[in-house]
């Protein structure tokens, strides 16, 4: 037995050895101790964020089931058909006025539907940048709105934006569940935009915000032929 002990002894490193080495050696492992720490802290943020995020998306629903018709008294499908017959009726007044020349034959204005969109998007294609202005510009007056809805739906947007800017919310989630409905949101409001200062204000911050939610090129709306631009509306344009 004393053989045996004296032989382990020996495999031991010396005291001069594992003074130099211990240090080191606990210090390596209160690093690793950090990183696992700090590993499963953001691994729990990032968890909290998603979770919050989709918490809001949840009360986004609850809130407003009916999206922009809470705020816009006519069914998307009306607001639609009556955005194609303006568009249609202001083609065959400029080209009327020879404000610019019809290359394909205009659709019956009167009876048109969302299967003819395309021929509007192409004939869209001709016509001036100003043309445009003035287009958006009457289509920003075309469907009426409720107010108070609008206000408390930029409310709901805004407070989103702030979760997300102090990192409470996911962006890349947020973008996914949201930006298409901000986007709608800001295009249908544009007439409240005119009217209201405060408004304007936060739409302004809002549509800097849906840039960020969007890859680039990446427009959910169909209403510009160009799809240069998210925005119908002339005040959050990059093009203005």
């Amino acid at each position: 037995m004393r053989v045996l002990l004296i032989n382990m002894a020996r495999m031991l490193p010396s005291k001069v050895i594992s003074d130099r080495i211990l240090p080191w050696l606990t210090l390596t492992l209160a690093t690793f101790g950090a990183v696992w720490t700090l590993f499963q802290y953001s691994d729990g943020v990032g968890i909290q964020r998603a979770n919050t995020t989709l918490a809001i998306h949840r009360q986004f629903l609850d809130s407003f089931p009916k999206g922009a018709q809470t705020f816009t008294q006519i069914s998307d499908d009306e607001r639609v058909r009556r955005i194609l017959k303006l568009r249609c009726e202001f083609y065959e007044a400029a080209a009327a006025e020879k404000k610019f020349k019809l290359t394909i034959p205009l659709p019956n204005c009167s009876t048109i539907s969302v299967e003819e969109m395309s021929v509007l998007d192409e004939i869209g294609k001709d016509i001036s940048t100003s043309l445009r202005a003035e287009l958006r510009g009457k289509m920003a007056t075309l469907v009426p709105l409720d107010y108070g809805p609008a206000r408390r739906m930029m409310t709901f947007f805004r407070s989103l934006q702030v979760c997300v800017e102090i990192s409470q919310c996911n962006l890349e989630i947020s973008g996914e569940l949201f930006a298409g409905d901000i986007v709608a949101f800001l295009n249908a409001t544009c007439p409240l935009a005119l009217n209201d200062k405060e408004f304007a204000r936060n739409g302004a911050l809002l549509g800097t915000f849906t840039r960020t939610l969007l890859p680039l090129g990446v427009i959910p709306w169909n209403i510009d032929p160009s799809r240069e631009d998210l925005f119908a509306c002339n005040y959050l344009r990059m093009d203005i």
